[in-house]
């Protein structure tokens, strides 16, 4: 049983379809020119990020954020909030947080995902998940609330673990990348939307961008069995005028938007 004790997030005032994706680096396109087109997907689907990021080894990270509802449109896909841990060269990817995918309705739920040498799997259980928890599982409803909630992820004895709230509920075995990807290299934390169009009119986190002190925040970054302290990056946006992150300190930030509507 996974034993290492979560690290605890300060209490904050305010403040997961497919992450940045594999080779991605951490920059976006100019401001006024819409979300970035993803060519790698069966359909055409344009991706709007907003962020932090940091490379750093470690056997993984945690941060805080408070689950949101944000309104997603009937011409777009999903709005998440994710934490990603990935190889340094973006190839090796696992993901956990929320997200809203507009075909299973307006709840926001947990998910996990993750790549394979550049090659994504599927959500939630299958593709090789291991569930530890009856009471804790990918896909479950959450309740959107203003209290932040821990989501974490950790190499431990030989496999990657997902927390969730102070809890490791499954694990995906290291044997899925044949024991080559045990450490972190770079870190990601962002709100993501999809959608079929470049200017989408779905909300990201609660719908106020991330230079708004009233938007929502991503606090508590940290990583386990690291030399290093969090000092996060600020993600350039695909489109500050949709959705854009404002760092508050070096492990924590606000971010999101309204979209173009």
């Amino acid at each position: 049983m996974k034993r290492i004790v979560f690290a605890v997030a300060a209490a904050m005032a305010a403040f997961l379809v497919a992450t940045l994706g594999p080779g991605a680096q951490p920059a976006g396109a100019a401001a006024g020119t819409g979300c970035a087109l993803r060519t790698t997907t069966p359909t055409t689907q344009y991706f709007c990020h907003a962020g932090a990021y940091q490379y750093v080894t470690s056997d993984g990270a945690y941060m805080s954020t408070p689950v949101q509802s944000p309104a997603v449109s009937s011409a777009d896909w999903h709005s998440l909030a994710e934490l990603a841990v990935e190889s340094a060269d973006g190839r090796q990817i696992i993901e956990i947080g929320w997200r809203i995918y507009r075909p299973d309705g307006p709840t926001p739920r947990l998910f996990v995902y993750h790549w394979v040498n550049g090659v994504g799997s599927c959500y939630n259980t299958g593709c090789g998940y291991v569930s530890n928890s009856s009471t804790i599982t990918p896909g479950m409803a959450l309740t959107p609330s203003s209290t932040p909630v821990q989501f974490a992820i950790e190499y431990f004895q030989g496999n990657w673990w997902y927390g969730y709230n102070g809890t490791w509920f499954g694990y995906l075995p290291g044997s899925l990348w044949s024991g080559t990807f045990t450490k972190a290299g770079l870190v990601q934390e962002f709100g993501e939307v999809s959608s079929t169009v470049a200017r989408p009119c779905t909300d990201m986190g609660n719908g106020y961008l991330g230079t708004s002190a009233s938007a929502v925040s991503v606090s508590g970054v940290g990583y386990y069995n690291s030399t290093t302290a969090a000092n996060l990056t600020r993600v350039t946006p695909d489109d500050s005028t949709l959705y854009d992150s404002q760092l508050t300190s070096a492990n924590s930030f606000r971010y999101g938007g309204p979209g173009a509507c």
